[in-house]
């Protein structure tokens, strides 16, 4: 793991700074305003990353660039998410094709691979680097950040702090800013609310933004709003913000709270304005957010909400740890394939309960339920990439079964059910769940074409499963 740290260093802290700003590229001709899918890594074969650059790209001056971590290399989406910001502010766009959800030397080698081609290809302006993230790709991104010490503004959605000691940020270890992006229904929720006082505490400057939303990217307009607060931050350390751009951010914010507000979230929208008085305030007329907020905080719904909002806090904070002992439990007493009927009878109270509880008409107790039901999901299928990794293929299909009980008509944990399957040669079986995968949604044949699945290309079944999904992808 250690062994990759010096390798970043190297390249940020010595070539970057080491390079005139017309000799930091090769003058590569890439295509402008367009999402490229494949950019080979020159000095290290089988490594690549996808890339936008800005419609007024040019190598004549230098220019920001994101990097951008992926969880499932999915980097064409992670891309598209920001385009919108990018092509706004002019900053170029690079994600890993390679980077997964772990493990760290494998993520430490793909950055290695992009920060030094890009460094070699494109006019980068090495004192704007930013890096940005989602799930575990946003704990790699603010460990890239920690390791390189060159980054100025992280971008984090759906997770924050990396497992490895060494990649926390500390007080001697914060030259960067932050963004925190989560869904309400994300099962991290509660790790970036309490994120923000630890952030403050090592002296990193830093800014929450919620969007209605499970475990997943935010939306286009989300990672404009973190973009520009990046750059606002900037701009009035300079005592210079732009005003055009600082009317906009503010537009977004407004927008933001008005939709809280409409959503009966009025704790949320306080937050919201409360904020961008704090950051921004100095720079513009508050007169009517301050006339806002105090007809909010006045009224007795959002002090009702605020006393809510901490009990029902404390509760699902109570209720994972149940949950994530309950898994521990559930390692020791699995045998073969099958769940102990009194453990399977007991996760399926709990999720009953938790289903039920989505369907409150509270705006806080129904998003809570919604990130338990997400926890116990996203357990289960860490757990059983975990078995497979192992080749302990009957506990990864206890563990999937798990996963699939809060939401059977998932098509990920079916396709994963299906490839356990298959990788215990169970033909019937991993027919019966792609079949499920492909009625609930998939869309790749690719996934169809996994290795794993080779030995049923001469059944009907799987052909007729592959000429449905090939139509759905033209």
């Amino acid at each position: 793991m250690n062994r990759y740290l010096p390798l970043l260093l190297f390249f940020l802290c010595l070539s970057f700074l080491s390079l005139p700003a017309q000799e930091a590229h090769s003058g590569a001709n890439f295509a402008t305003g367009n999402i490229i899918d494949t950019v080979l890594c020159t000095h290290t074969p089988g490594q690549s990353y996808a890339l936008y650059l800005p419609k007024e790209y040019t190598p004549a001056r230098t220019w920001p660039i994101l990097y951008i971590f992926e969880p499932a290399a999915r980097s064409h989406l992670a891309l598209s998410v920001f385009q919108t910001a990018a092509e706004q502010m002019n900053w170029i766009l690079a994600c890993s094709n390679n980077s997964h959800n772990g493990p760290w030397e494998d993520i430490l080698a793909a950055a290695d691979a992009v920060l030094l081609d890009t460094q070699e290809k494109l006019s980068i302006d090495y004192e704007q680097l930013y890096t940005a993230g989602f799930s575990g790709g946003s704990r790699a991104a603010m460990s890239v950040a920690v390791i390189t010490g060159r980054v100025v503004g992280v971008i984090g959605c759906g997770a924050v702090f990396p497992s490895v000691e060494e990649y926390m940020p500390g007080p001697e270890k914060a030259s960067f800013r932050y963004v925190g992006m989560v869904g309400l229904k994300d099962m991290n929720y509660q790790e970036h609310l309490g994120a923000r006082e630890r952030l403050t505490e090592f002296g990193i400057d830093n800014h929450l933004i919620l969007f209605e939303a499970g475990h997943e990217w935010p939306p286009s307009g989300k990672a404009v709003e973190a973009v520009q607060w990046l750059v606002l931050k900037q701009q009035v350390e300079n005592q210079s913000p732009d005003k055009a751009l600082l009317q906009n951010y503010s537009n977004s914010i407004l927008a933001a709270a008005d939709t809280f507000f409409q959503e009966q979230y009025p704790v949320l929208a306080v937050d919201v304005l409360e904020g961008f008085r704090t950051d921004f305030g100095v720079f513009v007329n508050t007169e009517a957010i301050d006339t806002r907020l105090r007809q909010a905080t006045g009224d007795k719904a959002y002090r009702k909400q605020l006393k809510e909002r901490e009990k029902v806090n404390k509760k699902e904070a109570d209720l994972q740890q149940k949950y994530l002992s309950a898994f521990v439990e559930l390692y020791w007493t699995i045998t073969g394939s099958t769940m102990p009927p009194d453990q399977l009878e007991w996760w399926e109270v709990q999720i009953n309960y938790l289903k039920k509880q989505t369907q409150k008409q509270d705006a806080l107790k129904r998003n809570s339920a919604y990130r338990l039901l997400n926890l116990i999901a996203a357990r289960s299928a860490e757990s059983c990439f975990e078995m497979v990794s192992q080749e302990n293929y009957p506990l990864a299909t206890a563990l999937n079964e798990l996963w699939l009980i809060p939401n059977p008509e998932d098509v990920f944990a079916n396709w994963h059910m299906a490839r356990v399957h298959a990788l215990m040669g169970h033909k019937g079986q991993a027919l019966d769940y792609l079949e499920r995968a492909v009625e609930y949604g998939m869309q790749y044949t690719r996934s169809l074409r996994a290795p794993e699945f080779e030995f049923l290309k001469e059944e009907k079944r799987y052909e007729q499963m592959v000429q449905v999904v090939t139509q759905r992808e033209k």
